[in-house]
């Protein structure tokens, strides 16, 4: 599909004023505030989970009570259609490329957090997912910005977020998640479980960035979590990398007690700094692992992960500090994309239940 037909589904159109608007360099940097943040030390990813976790806090704390600008839906159909799709799947730095921008979920709140292993693993998950992880960040956000005036019916939030943990002399692993591409029409942040594993899109408009998505990967609204299977937080490869076939993220009943107030008038402008409610030391997620495909697989449906047979709580997201709005994260933090693809080169033998039910 060409970008013209696509920003034409997205309600747009391709023409001399989006082109002059949007300058093919792409060098869409925001300026960080007024502060000066220094580049990260060029033996970055070799250096120690703590140490890394501390220079990228550094950075989030220098520009708290920041947050980027929401985009429009003009200029996010613009960088969708225009922008090289591979930098988030290859890109290991956990600095985003120069003069790239987000182009969804382009604000957020920043928390450190902790992956503490339940000792629940009946199937022997390796790695993180094992040994746990001390040394994480969360940010959590919603793919566009809050409607002011929504009517009865509407969308209001799509949440969601990514998880980053770190490891001792190597790069970072990372876990998408999120509810549903279309979203919800609660503003109750913590409503719903979440997952690495998406149904499939409904709108046009999500149909559209369906497309787009697949440039990459056919498997567009999967994003894997092997990764997390294959090495423990010191740096040591697993010999035989065993990762469940999906991840649910449950809100704990302590993160619905203290979920951010969000409301129309309100929610666009105050959306990460409302998260600053939730306090240090809090338990914000129960993560279930799903080990196999539910037969018969159907990626549309939405389970509650805490009644599903098979389902095990393997761990728990806690958060080691206050949450934060910060420029830096929204702007310049990276976190690498896992491809569903990565997942099955470990098992070969799901290919054939998915690939058939995700056209």
């Amino acid at each position: 599909m060409r970008t013209s037909t696509i920003l034409s589904v997205l309600g747009l159109s391709y023409g001399a004023g989006v082109a002059s608007a949007y300058p093919s360099s792409h060098d869409y940097t925001p300026l960080i505030g007024r502060q000066q943040i220094p580049p990260l030390p060029a033996n970055y990813e070799t250096l120690p989970a703590l140490e890394k976790q501390g220079l990228i806090w550094d950075r989030i704390k220098l520009t708290a009570n920041s947050s980027q600008e929401w985009i429009s839906g003009l200029e996010t159909a613009f960088l969708m259609t225009t922008l090289p799709p591979r930098p988030p799947f290859d890109r290991i730095n956990d600095e985003m490329v120069e003069g790239r921008k987000k182009f969804i979920r382009n604000r957020g709140a920043h928390a450190l957090v902790k992956l503490v292993p339940t000792g629940n693993n009946p199937d022997v998950y390796t790695g993180i997912w094992n040994e746990g992880a001390n040394n994480g960040i969360i940010r959590l956000t919603t793919l566009e910005e809050p409607p002011t005036k929504p009517k009865a019916g509407d969308k209001v939030i799509a949440p969601g977020g990514v998880m980053k943990l770190w490891r001792d002399g190597m790069p970072s692993t990372n876990l998408f998640f999120i509810y549903s591409l279309e979203g919800q029409e609660s503003w109750n942040f913590f409503e719903h479980p979440c997952s690495n594993h998406l149904a499939p899109p409904e709108s046009l408009k999500t149909k559209a960035g369906k497309l787009l998505n697949q440039r990459v990967s056919h498997y567009s609204e999967m994003t894997g979590n092997s990764d997390i299977a294959k090495f423990n937080t010191a740096g040591t490869q697993i010999a035989n990398p065993k990762a469940p076939f999906q991840i649910w993220l449950a809100p704990s009943a302590e993160a619905k007690s203290n979920s951010p107030i969000l409301e129309p008038a309100t929610a666009g402008a105050n959306f990460a700094s409302s998260f600053s409610v939730i306090p240090s030391g809090t338990t914000l997620y129960h993560v279930y692992a799903i080990p196999e495909p539910v037969q018969p697989y159907n990626p549309a449906t939405v389970y509650n992960p805490q009644a599903l047979p098979g389902a095990a709580h393997i761990a728990d997201v806690v958060t080691t500090s206050e949450f934060l709005s910060s420029v830096y994260g929204d702007a310049k933090l990276h976190f690498k994309h896992t491809s569903f693809d990565d997942d099955l080169a470990l098992r070969p033998d799901w290919k054939s239940i998915v690939r058939g039910a995700r056209s």
